[in-house]
């Protein structure tokens, strides 16, 4: 019997070890560009900005 509409079906997508490891090659390669051509300077406004979400959360704790 089909599930009704509007219900979660989390067996239809799943994260395969091939996928992982591709999106994981994908966010290094960037990672290992930006550091090329910007010497790291966008990682690290990402990283600032993370920073800085991560304490207005805890402050809304």
């Amino acid at each position: 019997m089909p599930e009704p509409p509007g219900r979660f079906q989390f067996a239809r997508h799943v994260m395969t070890n091939q996928i992982a490891i591709g999106l994981g090659l994908v966010i290094l390669g960037l990672l290992g560009l930006d550091w090329y051509l910007a010497d790291g300077t966008g990682t690290l406004f990402l990283v600032r900005k993370g920073a800085e979400l991560i304490e207005w959360m805890a402050f809304w704790r």
